[in-house]
């Protein structure tokens, strides 16, 4: 019996979790930018696209997206002009800090806070 109870508090915990990360997905889909420099596109069948300027080089990404845990985990499935850290095939995390209708704000590694508008 006790099993029970146990298998029935992770079930609900495990479904509360994946409402929260079903409504960050809902959220975040879209496009997002900061300044000139980096857009991304977060489309609601899960691809995404996204294009980084420096200077003048251009770098851009596509792959697929889902949120899992307050995550957002991109693949790169595609990348041109890439530089040594993004290449496809490669998997990015980056923890989700706050969103709304104008703001997206999350944590990539090493650390570095990325703030992307609408």
């Amino acid at each position: 019996m006790k099993y029970a109870i146990a298998f029935l508090c992770l079930s609900l915990l495990l479904t509360a979790c994946d409402r929260h990360d079903a409504k960050l997905r809902k959220q975040i889909t879209g496009t997002w930018a900061e300044d000139h420099f980096f857009d991304m596109t977060l489309a609601s069948d899960g691809r995404f696209a996204s294009r980084l300027t420096q200077a003048t080089n251009v770098f851009t990404f596509e792959g697929t997206w889902l949120v899992k845990d307050d995550v957002l985990v991109m693949s790169i499935t595609n990348a041109t002009g890439t530089s040594s850290h993004v290449s496809a095939g490669s998997v990015d995390r980056m923890k989700i800090i706050s969103v709304d209708d104008h703001h997206l704000v999350y944590k990539a590694p090493p650390g570095q806070i990325i703030k992307l508008n609408r």
